[in-house]
């Protein structure tokens, strides 16, 4: 299987990822850092290229310091590498795959999901680096507005 790009990604020309939910955004606290950041309802899932995949629907629990350690983890050199993390709690949904060691592609998923009453097809993404996924992951488990740290691009699949 050839790498995946960027191109391919933004394009919708694979749907690896699709695992859709509605996505809500909430203004919240901002935790402090040097506290120690609790188990939410906050679960995962991914292909690091190393462990057992975890598929979305076997999706684990995690916090946000485990979080970190498993997106390091991820091989970009794997082809179908990916990581997700669904807040319960909001009803939102954030995935990734590493296309290049310091290059991410990024889904903030709406409406529902596929089979959802909701979902339209759309989905918002961008391209970011890996020290603006672990800011993004941060601000997502703080459960405070994550969405506007980034520039996104709606798309239809």
């Amino acid at each position: 299987m050839a790498k995946l790009t960027y191109e391919e990604l933004s394009k919708g020309k694979i749907n690896h990822l699709q695992r859709l939910h509605t996505t809500k955004f909430w203004d919240s606290y901002k935790q402090d850092e040097d506290e120690k950041i609790k188990y939410q309802n906050i679960r995962y899932y991914r292909n690091n290229g190393i462990d057992e995949i975890i598929e979305a629907q076997n999706s684990v629990l995690i916090d946000y310091f485990k979080a970190k350690n498993e997106i390091k983890k991820i091989d970009w050199m794997i082809t179908d590498n990916f990581i997700g993390f669904e807040n319960h709690d909001t009803f939102e949904i954030i995935q990734m795959v590493r296309l290049e060691e310091n290059n991410w592609y990024v889904e903030n998923l709406l409406g529902g999901g596929f089979g959802g009453k909701n979902w339209q097809g759309y989905i918002w993404f961008c391209e970011i680096n890996t020290d603006e996924v672990l800011s993004l992951i941060q601000l997502f488990f703080e459960e405070v507005s994550w969405f506007r740290a980034q520039s996104w691009t709606l798309k239809r699949i």
